[in-house]
């Protein structure tokens, strides 16, 4: 699966799921824990706990298509999808098809993905900025040279073109003083 592909499936993900921000919230006295999600004062239960026959508990689960003002929730077995090449044991081994399950499921590899993928987009960006300060201080180098013996190569409006440049990098922080001196060298 190509990085494009991958960003669709975890924007579709994120779109799918309940609004956040998304809290953990444990109320000792009535023994129970939710997550609750949305903005106050109309949070909604993403997930909450309920007995499941007499020894269990099981995740319910926001009905899909509900308002903030009425919260309905099913049992996650509500949600049940079966298992690609395993839906013989549909009645014992099932998925849980519901956005914010399907959010939470795949939330240790989607964070990881995008950290990396936010961290190569960075080094691109300072590689880019290192060449292009490379390249601005190569042209002064060699204009001032020129300069020197009473040769200036370089017309106005391209000295225009490299003062903007250099202007760009600067208020963009991509050349920084430590940009400088390497690319100086």
């Amino acid at each position: 699966m190509n990085d494009t592909n991958r960003e669709a499936e975890i924007r579709e993900r994120a779109e799918a799921a309940a609004p956040g921000p998304w809290r953990w919230e444990v109320n000792r006295y009535a023994k129970q824990v939710n997550l609750q999600g949305g903005r106050r004062p109309y949070d909604i239960s993403i997930i909450r706990f309920v007995r499941w026959a007499t020894s269990g508990a099981a995740p319910t689960f926001l009905t899909l298509g509900q308002s903030d003002q009425t919260q309905m929730s099913e049992r996650a077995d509500f949600y049940a999808v079966p298992v690609g090449g395993r839906a013989h044991h549909a009645d014992w081994f099932a998925a849980i098809g519901h956005p914010d399950a399907q959010f939470i499921e795949n939330a240790r590899e989607d964070i990881p993905y995008l950290l990396d993928a936010l961290e190569r987009a960075r080094e691109r960006e300072r590689e880019m900025g290192r060449r292009a300060t490379a390249m601005v201080l190569a042209v002064e180098r060699v204009t001032v040279d020129q300069m020197g013996e009473g040769h200036v190569y370089l017309p106005w409006a391209a000295w225009r073109v490299i003062e903007r440049a250099a202007a760009d990098l600067k208020k963009h922080a991509l050349l920084t003083s430590e940009d400088s001196q390497e690319a100086g060298r």
